[in-house]
């Protein structure tokens, strides 16, 4: 027991302290009582003092006995300190609750996230599994149940996830990290969840409005630092779940816990409108700001459906109430007086607040997005919803920037919503009125401007070629319907609105797909209707109105359609169908096998009569195809004949009944691919015309069709025609005018047709071609294509049909690959098995003598059987050895059409090879005009180096492959390309440096070693140097390997040479030349 002398010493010392320096104190002696503790009985009496200030916590699972002295001593002085911060409270505070004082000197300093620390690291990681259910609840549990959940939830978070600096073990043998986390959960799922903590935290921050703020004078740096803390708070909140992780209680997982957040901010932004009935800005509420910002936050983690389903019930019920008020007993029974009672008793209201609170755009997409979709599972008639919207959003259209562009711009222009979810928001952003009041009467409130941008979108060739079957049905839609309450007055005052449809239309009608047809029919009625309603316009006999007016048919054959093409396209490129072409696959028969859900309303009777006439056509067609056929009139089906009187009378007419006639007449229409073949260009000139023909796509196609055949079938005329269509073709923009899908078609045409101008007429075209490569007028992907070109003609001018891979092949295997300069299934110093010739023997090892003596030399020297060439035969023993043997046998061969040797095409590259890389290596690193491959551009800088690369590889063994040799040597040593930042142009360094090395024949390195010129030796000393630095120090894989292989093939090179030199007579070498480890002149040898 203390005594008295003891009693008044704390209460000296307490006197001049600050109540939360007091309990800091407190505290610091329980955390040194539980350090040094031995038994959990001295837990429990070291937190029951601390505990009792805050709380009325009993003492009957608490054992008072067995302790040793020194931890009763640490015990009376806990007491000591507790009995003082008692005091101290009183003294203070005396007209308060001594509990409440001190619970408010807890919670509100930094004593509580030390207190978070201690529970949590020393007590429940080593002693709570110890404790008595009571123990847990009072002396744990609740100093955080009775807390403030935002400084609840501020202080448990971080420890959600385990501190990965900590390494201790629990006295369970438990890692502390895992049971700190566990605890963590659970206490947040209580505080959160079950005591509805998120309600408490967003009715708190409305304490502190932005109203408030102003009134207290702390103007702009308050509001600043209130806002940055409902940020962070609702930031926390969205998180918990992923922070949490998987071995999480249900109650903090996805969905459940965003369902729990959903209704707590519902029942929370509800007791607000009450508490403040209506006499406050509900926008400046700091409740309504946290709510709509945890929404924001929770809508961009995707999250927004579930916050839909838990909003969209309650504004329902919200608004039968106010339906009630109006005495208005169902939605049928709205009209429009009720209805404008129904805005101005909403006129503020909770569900506008919240939705204006929302202050990110792709939120508040997602927001609404989510809001219709929910919307169109529940709502069935088109008043109610549009109550609902303008109860949600109210007349922010007009005043709320976010809500109106996402209203008027992403759910009509980019998303792709249900014809239901369409019609909503049309009829509550554009007609401002529900579509069943609106009927029948002349719509004041129309947005003219977005219905006529609705239609010129609509009408563009671009939108027709370029947008799915799914968006182009969507935006049909969106035009339809609002033409549809439209009358003749407001199609004048709309201005071009007329133009743009039957523009559309006009456009539309061209297509060869069904249903982009169907579109301008059904657009081109409802137009019509809403000129004339008594003549309806239909433009095919079997159509009717009630079918034509159906837009979620429309809709719905749109998607199937779209992913019945991807179906087919995914077929084709599998080859699961092995007997289908692809004039099968694009025939016009757009509903064969075609099966919709019943609740798209699709008229089946009319879908099998219009396919049963189509069956009925198309017999009839084959039938009259027959030359031999007879028709007899008597024996036509009599159903056939009912379908017949109900066609259009031209149609009928054709037909005689009075004849039982036999003849029939000849078909002399031409057949579409005649017709298809006369609109193709015959000229290079006529070919060039078409390519700068922007506005006319199908000229742009024909010409790109046929422009490499004609090239290389007149390579004559390209004397006077091969730079203007060099210009035309680099120029031309396929993609722009291409069929969506048939853009890599046309852009391998246009490759190819500039590969054969580089082949046929390459002196004429590759200075415009390198110039275009740096021109600033051309964007990467030009570039690179040009860039293309010229390797695949120098190729092909190489007759290089073993490097000639396709562009599709290169981009499977990447840009820049391992060097192949020797077999994979044999060590690199043996000769290569790639290019043997069918029926040879295996290479084997002879000894190499050296030359002028019997000496056995160094180098290796293999030999192989080859079998014998085409037309030749095996003679008997008899061998004839002379020269003059050997002659005649040779004219013998020859003269029956054989040679003794391959033929072997001639280099036609070689000659053109300084033509094509000068430039190139000249102007690599040019500045002009925005043009920078050394630093943005390093895309095609690789890309030149690779191209490089492949022109060096096509003078291998050629007398060019020295000169050119030393200039991308010199080119590859510059700083700025040898130690790019970029691996993928080191990638494109290294390979053109193997090539390099490839290209140079042995004796070519020797008679560069022997003259006096040595830069091609310090070349390759310097890429063997360069190459194995980057061997060990580079970080990128790829590089590494790469350079590895520059090495190996160098150490290959090097030992042709030294057995070209072993092979030189002894007379001829100069005395120069030796074998060392290293020097200026010497080649390094791999050993």
């Amino acid at each position: 027991m203390a005594t008295l002398e003891d009693d008044a010493t704390v209460d000296d010392a307490s006197t001049f302290k600050p109540l939360d320096s007091l309990l800091g104190d407190l505290l610091t002696a329980v955390a040194t009582t539980i350090s040094n503790a031995v038994d959990v009985s001295i837990v429990l009496q070291s937190l029951h003092p601390f505990a009792s200030l805050f709380f009325m916590v009993p003492a009957d699972f608490i054992s008072f006995a067995g302790q040793d002295k020194s931890a009763e001593s640490e015990l009376i002085a806990i007491e000591k300190l507790a009995r003082g911060c008692r005091n101290k409270a009183k003294e203070e505070y005396p007209e308060k609750d001594i509990s409440q004082t001190l619970r408010h000197a807890l919670y509100e300093s930094s004593v509580f996230p030390t207190l978070t620390t201690l529970l949590l690291h020393q007590v429940a990681a080593d002693w709570l599994a110890c404790f008595p259910s009571l123990g847990v609840k009072w002396l744990f549990d609740e100093f955080f149940r009775q807390g403030p959940p935002k400084e609840t939830l501020l202080n448990l978070v971080p420890f959600l996830v385990p501190d990965h600096g900590r390494e201790e073990k629990s006295h369970g043998g438990l890692d502390s990290r895992i049971v700190v986390s566990a605890q963590a959960k659970r206490l947040l799922q209580i505080c959160l969840v079950h005591q509805d903590g998120i309600q408490e935290i967003s009715l708190s921050f409305g304490h502190r409005s932005d109203l408030k703020l102003r009134e207290d004078g702390l103007g702009n740096i308050g509001r600043a630092s209130w806002l940055k803390d409902q940020y962070q708070v609702a930031q926390l909140i969205a998180s918990i779940p992923d922070r949490a992780g998987l071995d999480t209680p249900s109650a903090l997982q996805s969905p459940t816990y965003f369902k729990s957040v959903s209704r707590q901010l519902i029942s929370a932004g509800e007791r607000c409108w009450e508490q403040i009935l209506q006499n406050e800005d509900l926008c400046n509420n700091g409740t309504i700001v946290f709510i709509g910002e945890v929404i924001s936050r929770l809508s961009r983690r995707g999250q927004a459906d579930v916050i839909a389903a838990a909003y969209v019930p309650v504004i329902m019920q919200h608004m039968e109430e106010v339906m009630a008020k109006l005495e208005v007993k169902s939605d049928l029974e709205m009209n429009e007086t009720a209805l404008h009672a129904l805005k101005s008793l909403c006129k503020r209201n909770l569900w506008t607040a919240i939705s204006a609170s929302i202050k990110d755009l792709h939120s508040m997409e997602k927001w609404v997005e989510a809001l219709l979709r929910e919307m169109a599972i529940r709502i069935e008639t088109d008043i109610y919803a549009y109550c609902l919207l303008w109860m949600s959003f109210g007349s922010l259209l007009s005043t709320h920037d976010l809500t109106r562009m996402v209203f008027l711009d992403k759910c009509l222009f980019v998303k792709i919503l249900p014809i239901r979810c369409l019609r909503w928001v049309l009829q509550f952003s554009v007609l401002h009125t529900p579509i069943t009041i609106a009927s029948g009467k002349k719509v004041l409130q129309l947005d003219t401007g977005v219905v006529t941008r609705l239609a010129q979108v609509w009408a563009t060739n671009d939108f027709i070629r370029s947008a799915s079957l799914p968006k182009q049905a969507y935006l049909t839609a969106a035009v339809g319907i609002c033409v549809r309450r439209m009358d003749k007055e407001d199609m004048d005052k709309c201005g071009e609105l007329m133009r743009f449809i039957l523009q559309g239309v006009t456009n539309r009608l061209d297509s060869p797909l069904p249903l982009i047809r169907d579109m301008s029919k059904r657009l081109a009625l409802t137009f019509s209707l809403a000129i004339n309603p008594a003549k309806p316009l239909l433009l095919d006999d079997e159509d009717e109105v009630k079918d034509l007016d159906d837009w979620d048919d429309l809709s719905v054959r749109a998607v199937d359609s779209s992913k019945e093409k991807r179906q087919s396209s995914i077929t084709r490129s599998t080859g699961d169908v092995p007997g289908s072409s692809k004039e099968d696959v694009d025939s016009i028969k757009p509903v064969t096998g075609f099966a919709v859900p019943s609740v798209s309303g699709f008229n089946h009777d009319r879908h099998e009569r219009q396919m049963l006439r189509r069956q009925r056509r198309e017999k009839m067609a084959l039938e009259e195809d027959d030359p031999d056929a007879v028709v007899n009139l008597g024996q036509v089906d009599a159903a056939w004949l009912e379908e017949a009187e109900g066609e259009a009378t031209d149609s009928s007419s054709d037909l005689d009944s009075d004849t039982d006639g036999s003849l029939q007449p000849y078909d002399m229409s031409d057949g579409e691919s005649e017709l298809e073949r006369r609109k193709l260009p015959l000229q290079l000139r006529e070919c060039a015309a078409n390519l700068r023909k922007s506005d006319d796509p199908d000229a742009v196609e024909k010409s790109l069709q046929i422009a490499e055949q004609l090239i290389r079938a007149m390579p004559v005329e390209l004397d006077n025609t091969a730079e203007e269509l060099t210009q035309a073709l680099v120029h031309v923009r396929p993609g722009a005018t291409a069929v969506e899908g048939e853009e890599d078609t046309l852009e391998k045409q246009r490759h190819g047709a500039l590969v054969a101008l580089l082949v046929c007429a390459p002196l004429s075209c590759i200075v415009m071609v390198t110039q275009e490569v740096f021109s600033p007028h051309l964007d990467i992907s030009q570039r690179l294509l040009l860039l293309d070109v010229i390797s695949d003609a120098a190729q092909e001018l190489a007759g290089k049909s073993t490097v000639n891979h396709s562009r599709s092949q290169l981009q499977q295997r990447g840009l820049i690959t391992e060097p192949t300069g020797s077999s994979l299934q044999s060590p690199w110093y043996r000769p290569s098995h790639l290019r043997d010739p069918p029926g040879a023997g295996p290479w084997s090892e002879v000894p190499a003598f050296m030359p002028g003596n019997s000496l056995v030399g160094w180098a290796q020297r293999y030999e192989r059987e080859l079998p014998l060439r085409k037309g030749d035969r095996r003679p008997g023993k008899s061998r004839k050895w002379a020269p003059r043997s050997m002659q005649l046998r040779e004219d013998s061969l020859r003269q029956k059409g054989f040679s003794s040797h391959e033929p072997v095409g001639k280099n036609q590259f070689a000659p053109l090879a300084a033509a094509f890389m000068l430039p190139i290596m000249r102007d690599y690193d040019k500045k002009d005009h925005g043009v920078d491959f050394l630093e943005s551009g390093f895309i095609v800088l690789g890309k030149i180096l690779f191209t490089l690369g492949v022109c060096m590889e096509c003078i291998t063994s050629q007398p060019e492959a020295v000169v050119l040799g030393i200039n991308l040597l010199d080119l590859l040593r510059s700083r700025a390309v040898a130690n790019h930042r970029e691996a993928y142009v080191r990638r494109a360094a290294l390979y053109a440096a193997s090539r390099v090395i490839v290209a140079l024949h042995p004796s070519q390195v020797v008679d560069a070693i022997v003259g006096t010129d040595s830069s091609i030796a310090s070349g390759l000393g310097w890429v063997r140097e360069w190459a194995l630095g980057i061997a060990n120090n580079e970080t990128d894989s790829d590089c590494a390997t790469l350079a590895m292989a520059c090495v190996q093939l160098h150490s290959e090179m090097a030992l042709q040479a030294m057995r070209a030199v072993q092979s030189t007579p002894v007379y001829t070498q100069s005395p120069s030349i030796t074998v060392q480890s290293s020097g200026d002149r010497s080649i390094i040898m791999p050993f």
